[in-house]
Protein backbone atom coordinates (compact mmCIF):
# COMPACT_ATOMS: atom_id res chain seq x y z
CA UNK A 1 0.00 0.00 0.00
CA UNK A 2 2.81 2.33 0.73
CA UNK A 3 4.38 1.66 -2.46
CA UNK A 4 1.68 3.39 -4.92
CA UNK A 5 2.03 6.41 -2.44
CA UNK A 6 5.61 6.55 -2.69
CA UNK A 7 5.41 6.55 -6.83
CA UNK A 8 2.39 9.07 -6.47
CA UNK A 9 4.87 11.43 -4.53
CA UNK A 10 7.76 11.00 -6.36
CA UNK A 11 5.71 11.41 -9.56
CA UNK A 12 4.09 14.91 -8.34
CA UNK A 13 7.52 16.24 -7.38
CA UNK A 14 8.59 15.51 -10.70
CA UNK A 15 6.22 17.50 -12.51
CA UNK A 16 7.88 21.19 -12.54
CA UNK A 17 11.01 19.67 -13.52
CA UNK A 18 9.64 18.86 -17.35
CA UNK A 19 10.74 20.97 -20.32
CA UNK A 20 8.63 23.16 -21.36
CA UNK A 21 8.85 25.12 -25.17
CA UNK A 22 8.87 29.29 -25.11
CA UNK A 23 8.13 30.68 -28.24
CA UNK A 24 9.31 34.14 -29.61
CA UNK A 25 8.23 36.47 -32.26
CA UNK A 26 8.47 40.03 -33.39
CA UNK A 27 5.09 40.19 -33.65
CA UNK A 28 4.35 39.33 -30.03
CA UNK A 29 4.17 40.85 -26.76
CA UNK A 30 5.92 40.36 -23.77
CA UNK A 31 2.49 40.27 -21.60
CA UNK A 32 1.97 37.28 -23.41
CA UNK A 33 2.47 33.83 -21.78
CA UNK A 34 4.98 32.97 -24.73
CA UNK A 35 3.04 30.06 -26.39
CA UNK A 36 2.82 29.09 -29.95
CA UNK A 37 -0.76 30.93 -30.36
CA UNK A 38 0.69 33.75 -27.92
CA UNK A 39 4.48 34.48 -28.25
CA UNK A 40 6.59 36.79 -26.20
CA UNK A 41 8.14 39.47 -28.54
CA UNK A 42 11.92 39.81 -26.93
CA UNK A 43 14.74 37.16 -26.48
CA UNK A 44 15.39 38.84 -22.86
CA UNK A 45 11.27 38.01 -22.63
CA UNK A 46 12.27 34.21 -23.20
CA UNK A 47 15.12 34.44 -21.16
CA UNK A 48 13.36 34.55 -17.65
CA UNK A 49 10.76 31.29 -18.17
CA UNK A 50 13.85 29.12 -19.41
CA UNK A 51 15.94 30.04 -16.42
CA UNK A 52 12.97 28.54 -14.32
CA UNK A 53 11.96 25.40 -16.79
CA UNK A 54 14.78 23.00 -16.84
CA UNK A 55 15.86 22.03 -20.13
CA UNK A 56 13.57 24.37 -21.50
CA UNK A 57 13.47 24.85 -25.98
CA UNK A 58 13.35 28.43 -26.90
CA UNK A 59 11.34 28.65 -30.68
CA UNK A 60 12.26 31.98 -32.90
CA UNK A 61 9.92 32.69 -34.74
CA UNK A 62 10.85 34.00 -38.68
CA UNK A 63 11.76 37.98 -38.26
CA UNK A 64 14.41 40.14 -37.30
CA UNK A 65 14.89 40.61 -33.33
CA UNK A 66 16.66 43.79 -33.21
CA UNK A 67 18.65 43.74 -29.63
CA UNK A 68 18.59 47.00 -27.79
CA UNK A 69 20.63 45.47 -24.85
CA UNK A 70 23.25 42.68 -24.71
CA UNK A 71 21.78 39.02 -24.72
CA UNK A 72 24.13 37.62 -21.96
CA UNK A 73 23.83 33.49 -21.45
CA UNK A 74 25.55 32.15 -18.28
CA UNK A 75 25.49 29.34 -16.12
CA UNK A 76 22.02 29.53 -15.24
CA UNK A 77 21.25 29.15 -18.98
CA UNK A 78 22.77 25.71 -19.23
CA UNK A 79 20.53 23.41 -20.21
CA UNK A 80 18.25 25.67 -22.69
CA UNK A 81 18.13 24.86 -26.34
CA UNK A 82 17.42 28.35 -28.73
CA UNK A 83 16.62 27.62 -32.29
CA UNK A 84 14.58 28.74 -35.07
CA UNK A 85 11.17 27.19 -35.62
CA UNK A 86 10.70 25.18 -37.78
CA UNK A 87 11.59 26.47 -41.18
CA UNK A 88 11.22 29.97 -40.49
CA UNK A 89 14.52 32.21 -40.18
CA UNK A 90 15.34 34.39 -37.30
CA UNK A 91 17.88 37.25 -37.50
CA UNK A 92 19.44 38.46 -34.48
CA UNK A 93 20.75 41.94 -34.69
CA UNK A 94 22.56 44.15 -32.85
CA UNK A 95 22.49 47.26 -35.16
CA UNK A 96 19.91 50.11 -35.86
CA UNK A 97 18.04 50.74 -39.03
CA UNK A 98 19.61 53.57 -40.53
CA UNK A 99 16.49 55.84 -42.44
CA UNK A 100 16.80 59.42 -44.16
CA UNK A 101 19.49 58.74 -46.90
CA UNK A 102 20.21 61.88 -48.92
CA UNK A 103 21.54 61.96 -52.39
CA UNK A 104 25.17 63.77 -51.57
CA UNK A 105 27.92 64.39 -54.24
CA UNK A 106 29.97 62.17 -56.42
CA UNK A 107 26.94 59.76 -56.01
CA UNK A 108 27.03 59.51 -52.28
CA UNK A 109 24.73 59.35 -50.10
CA UNK A 110 24.72 60.55 -46.08
CA UNK A 111 22.44 59.67 -43.31
CA UNK A 112 22.27 61.04 -39.26
CA UNK A 113 22.50 58.46 -37.18
CA UNK A 114 21.20 59.12 -33.42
Amino acid sequence: MKIPVISIVLLLAGLPCFAEDIFVSPAGNDDNPGTLREPLKTLQAAQKPARQKKGATVYLRGGTYRLEQTLVFGAEDSGQTWEAYKDETPVISGGIPVTGWIAGTSGRFKATVQ
